[in-house]
């Protein structure tokens, strides 16, 4: 049916990358998880408590259990109907921060996986099944992890907010063939969001950044934002008539920022539906359990109503003049 669409690659699923505490999966195959830990990330500059996903690891020697028999079960699963499939937080084929049940994040550590045993394994895989893989390499990744996927052929996930050198985004042309190129995720503030400074007041106000921290990350936003209108005229995909940021309309940016990663050289440039539509807030809020509605959110706009939205037919027509099939 996704062919018969015109989807050329189909289904775009995912792998995640624990399981619920109390979740099915946990109980009906223990051997497979480790117990008494959880998942999460140690403290950083969007959480400096660190952050705890409530979620329970996949067991180093588990995986390894019978020629790695269950990790190859788990990606024939998540690849039978996918045309792509993404490993969510891949550097756990490398390693993992765990936290000791009844402890902060902060007094987590990291475990080390068999990374090139689970490598292998997905790379044969996904030739049997024929299914893309795209590694989600952001947040802590250890150092020649990339280059590691990339040997393996696996895509890079690359973000637009992140491909810098120094205070300068890098050029389109700079970014890699072996990628994905999308402006941002379900963990990260959409366009919308990053460019009114509205998931650094989020972060304040849940606790995850101090007062002093989110006055720093507010001053740097600022320099960001001046610096990605300078990248956008530099490239072509924004008039350089508009130096201040707050002059720019939002549907203008919009458009110009999907344009930019349409004209990188990476096999793949997705687009977030959320940007697509102008949404504001994040879909999920990383280290936060309580409060902030998490996967809860609903579009602004109905799906029968997209094709008349003026944003979603602007962004969808620009990457498809940059991108045609």
């Amino acid at each position: 049916r996704a062919r018969a669409a015109r989807m050329r690659i189909g289904l775009y699923l995912d792998l995640a990358v624990g399981e619920a505490l109390d979740g099915s999966a946990t109980w009906s195959d223990p051997a497979l998880f480790a117990t008494g830990v959880r998942i999460g990330a140690p403290p950083d500059l969007f959480s400096v408590k660190g952050q705890d996903w409530r979620l329970a690891p996949l067991s180093p020697q588990g995986l390894a259990g019978d020629g790695f028999q269950p990790y190859r079960t788990l990606l024939e699963a998540g690849m039978r109907d996918a045309g792509a499939l993404r490993i969510d937080h891949a550097m756990s084929l490398k390693q993992l921060f765990w936290i000791p049940e009844g402890r902060v994040p902060a007094e987590g550590g990291f475990v080390a996986y068999p990374m090139q045993d689970l490598v292998d394994m997905a790379v044969e895989t996904s030739q049997s099944a024929h299914t893309i893989v795209v590694g989600e390499d952001l947040g802590h990744v250890p150092e020649g992890f990339r280059e590691e996927m990339a040997e393996a052929g696996i895509l890079s996930y690359r973000i637009l907010y992140f491909e810098r050198n120094g205070a300068r985004f890098r050029a389109p042309r700079a970014w890699p063939a072996l990628a994905l190129a999308c402006l941002s995720t379900h963990d990260l503030p959409t366009l919308k969001g990053w460019w009114a400074g509205s998931d650094i007041a989020l972060r304040l106000g849940y606790g995850l950044i101090d007062t002093q921290g989110a006055a720093r990350q507010v001053r740097e936003r600022k320099a960001e934002l001046k610096s990605l209108l300078r990248a956008f005229a530099a490239n072509g995909v924004l008039r350089p008539a508009s130096p201040q940021h707050h002059r720019t309309s939002f549907g203008s940016l919009a458009v110009a920022a999907h344009r930019f990663i349409a004209r990188t050289p990476s096999r793949l440039a997705c687009v977030r539906l959320a940007d697509a539509v102008g949404e504001e807030h994040p879909t999920n809020l990383p280290g936060v359990s309580d409060g902030y509605p998490n996967w809860r959110r609903k579009l602004a706009v109905d799906l029968e109503s997209l094709p008349a939205l003026p944003l979603f037919t602007a962004v969808t027509t620009a990457v498809a003049r940059e991108r045609p099939r």
